[in-house]
């Protein structure tokens, strides 16, 4: 391994990550802190989370973990997203 794998791999705070994958290598580096059990559905709220929040904040960031328009609720902005169906 080399020295910058080795200090890419060191465990910080989620503020100073830089994109999803730096998330996902925290994650990956103590699962345990987030996600108990080690349940995918613990993770995949974790990677909505974060997909909202890049909504939010308006930040354009490269998120291939859902093709467009296969998560409507990830996808729609607030603005067009359409009301609750009755």
């Amino acid at each position: 391994m080399s020295t910058e794998d080795s200090q890419r791999l060191t465990a910080k705070r989620w503020q100073d990550c830089t994109d999803v994958y730096d998330f996902l290598d925290q994650i990956r580096l103590r699962p345990g802190m987030w996600v108990p059990g080690g349940s995918l559905l613990y993770l995949q709220s974790l990677l909505t989370g974060y997909r909202a929040a890049l909504g939010v904040y308006g930040i354009a960031e490269s998120f291939a973990f859902w093709p467009e328009g296969a998560c409507p609720r990830c996808t729609a902005s607030p603005k067009s997203s359409p009301g609750p169906t009755t």
